[in-house]
């Protein structure tokens, strides 16, 4: 749109500037203005197309120019024609819409015929401007256009009438990755903003891209990457390195191809055919990746619940062992408890017995037996 609008305000721009240098060419008019718009027969021929830019979206051309118109005022008596200065007659001031850059290869100057026919001719090589619909890349047919108008004349004034005896291209040419499979050339008019209209003129020849270089070049080798990558899933398992090297291998690959393909497309947001087919290949290798990552984390993941069992179970052994030993630990205060209780009972009764022997020692000392007194009275 941007390279749309430039081309408009140039247009536009011509349009001004023709106005203004009207009073240049006050005493040129227009020839047999009387009898309606003035006709102007184009031929227009394409000698060779260099190369077709897609990042630019232009294409370098080579082309042959000739324009012919009838000024009864400028008939002689001479045997042959003569040649005068384009700015000393009227001319339909003719420029290329789309021209970026070109190169005249012949002088402006006009031949005029003892009865007064004008011939302008020019040969020009150069770049044009292209708008290009990439939505199929690299499976696409473009229309390519090279438009000429009549600067500051409206299709009352002027009618660019194409010459049907002539073709309008060569037979050969030398752009490697187009095959030009038509042409088209017609007159009309062109308007460049609503309301304003002028006499325009238009080669048209539609291209076909040769794929034979995408799919060579890029299609294949992607294909190849991408099986290449289904590798990983025959590599044992253990060998985790390999397998991380292949997949870290072909995905920067792949990106490296498709920082390749993008220098040659313009900046577009639409996917073309090979950006999609690009992408898909990212999209299954990255799946592939994440698979075979997958695996690896199922079976980390698989380990580390294993581990989890066995710690659990260590633990509940833990804990079963713990309140064992806590029931035996019980147990044993308990006996310790009675055993103290009984020390303590026994401590007591020593504590009366040794009270009573302090009270009495005399009585215990000197007072026979019970059981010595009764011996005694028996034998009495």
């Amino acid at each position: 749109m941007n390279r749309f609008a430039k081309m408009l305000f140039f247009v536009f721009f011509l349009f001004l500037v023709s106005m203004r240098t009207q009073v240049a060419f006050a005493n040129i008019s227009r020839p047999l203005a009387d009898q309606g718009p003035t006709q102007v027969t184009v031929f227009l021929y394409l000698f060779d197309l260099d190369e077709i830019f897609n990042e630019s979206q232009s294409f370098e051309a080579n082309i042959f120019m000739e324009f012919r118109w009838k000024d009864p005022r400028l008939a002689h008596t001479s045997s042959g024609g003569k040649a005068r200065n384009m700015n000393e007659v009227w001319h339909p001031r003719i420029q290329i819409l789309n021209q970026q850059k070109i190169w005249p290869s012949f002088p402006n100057m006009v031949e005029i015929s003892p009865k007064g026919e004008v011939v302008y001719r020019q040969r020009v090589w150069g770049s044009f401007s292209q708008p290009l619909e990439l939505k199929d890349f690299p499976f696409d047919h473009q229309i390519f256009n090279i438009q000429l108008v009549a600067v500051g004349f409206g299709p009352d004034d002027v009618m660019l009438v194409p010459d049907e005896t002539r073709g309008a291209m060569a037979e050969k040419l030398s752009v490697p990755d187009w095959d030009i499979i038509s042409w088209h050339v017609e007159g009309g008019t062109f308007e460049p903003m609503p309301g304003h209209e002028l006499a325009g003129f238009t080669l048209s020849f539609e291209g076909e891209r040769h794929i034979g270089y995408f799919i060579m070049k890029v299609i294949m080798p992607m294909i190849l990457i991408v099986a290449m990558s289904w590798v990983v899933f025959w590599i044992d398992p253990k060998e985790s390195g390999t397998q991380i090297s292949v997949s870290i291998t072909t995905m920067l690959t792949l990106i490296a191809y498709r920082f390749a393909v993008g220098m040659n497309v313009p900046r577009i947001s639409d996917l073309t055919n090979l950006d999609a087919f690009i992408l898909g290949s990212t999209i299954t290798r990255l799946d592939g990746s994440l698979q075979t990552h997958n695996k690896k984390l199922s079976k980390t993941i698989d380990t580390f619940n294993n581990a989890a069992e066995n710690a659990t179970e260590l633990i509940q052994n833990g804990n079963n062992l713990v309140r064992d030993t806590h029931s035996r630990v019980s147990g044993i205060d308990q006996q310790l408890l009675e055993t103290l209780n009984t020390l303590e009972a026994t401590s007591k009764s020593l504590n009366l017995l040794i009270q009573q022997i302090s009270d009495q020692p005399s009585t215990l000392l000197f007072s026979s037996p019970p059981q010595a007194k009764s011996i005694e009275a028996e034998k009495n």
